[in-house]
């Protein structure tokens, strides 16, 4: 759903992503308008039955790192607001890549 509604608003996919996106360019950071930006929390994949998933926290673990703080607070900043970043050097934001926080 989420890849849907990036494609009807023209996002783009920020690179480095973790895993393509039918129908979304990539496009290096940072960058301004609508964006996706990918965090790999590394857990395991969906397995494409109709049951409840494993819990892995892989939607809450992201908001611990670094990288990620970073990234939404360059976007929220006051004076330059919407400016989005990647934070996580030269690879994809991931539990092992949790990126670092700008000085």
């Amino acid at each position: 759903t989420s890849w849907t509604l990036a494609r009807g608003a023209g996002a783009t996919l920020l690179s480095p992503a973790a895993t393509p996106v039918p129908g979304l360019d990539e496009g290096a950071a940072p960058t301004r308008g609508p964006a996706v930006a990918q965090f790999d929390p590394e857990t395991t994949d969906y397995e494409g039955v109709n049951r409840p998933s494993p819990e892995t926290n892989a939607h809450d673990l992201p908001r611990l790192w670094p990288g990620m703080q970073t990234q939404v607070r360059r976007f929220l900043d006051l004076q330059d607001p919407g400016l989005v970043i990647h934070a996580c050097g030269s690879a994809p934001c991931s539990a092992s890549n949790p990126g670092e926080v700008a000085p």
